[in-house]
């Protein structure tokens, strides 16, 4: 056998080591697939069951959802003095949504099946905003009820006949 040069003697022990590498890594998933081998033949054969993969959880609604419930929103004192001039109501619900959605939040936080759209009847008098209430929920969180009292009642609401608005908030802003 002719003398082999230091780069070639090199080489061959680089490949050499890959071999072995190989040689290890393929003797350890056979013994990996040994370790398995009743599950793997009965699988095989045909006789396993499989598991259905989990379902996931239902979609679960609120836990104070109530068709048809309805919670009073106590307003803070002297929210509802003084009528707003030249307002709408629809501008003023846009100036509160964004206090209002972080009450929402403080909702979502205890109970997580909260979502999409609150609704909340507002109504609206000569003096401003009269009363306001959260509709198809019973229970809802004092906290909560006490922050959307001082998210609505911070609103300069416009005077007017009496009228009953139903508004929807979302739980989260888009």
């Amino acid at each position: 056998m002719p003398k082999l040069s230091p780069q070639m003697r090199h080489q061959r022990k680089a490949a050499l080591k890959l071999v072995l590498l190989s040689l290890s890594i393929f003797l350890v998933s056979l013994w990996g697939v040994k370790e398995e081998g009743s599950a793997q033949a009965e699988v095989r054969k045909g006789t396993a069951t499989m598991k259905a993969p989990p379902r996931p959880p239902k979609a679960e609604a609120p836990k104070t959802w109530s068709p048809g419930g309805r919670v009073e929103v106590p307003l803070e004192e002297g929210s509802t003095e003084g009528a707003a001039e030249g307002l709408t109501v629809a501008e003023v619900v846009a100036g509160v949504t964004p206090a209002v959605q972080d009450c929402l939040v403080q909702w979502w936080m205890m109970d997580s099946a909260l979502e999409g759209d609150v609704r909340l009847e507002l109504t609206v008098g000569p003096a401003g905003l009269a009363a306001a209430r959260v509709v198809d929920h019973d229970g809802v969180p004092e906290g909560v009820v006490g922050c959307l009292g001082g998210a609505l009642g911070a609103g300069v609401w416009p005077g007017s006949a009496e009228v009953v608005v139903t508004v929807g908030i979302p739980v989260f802003s888009s």
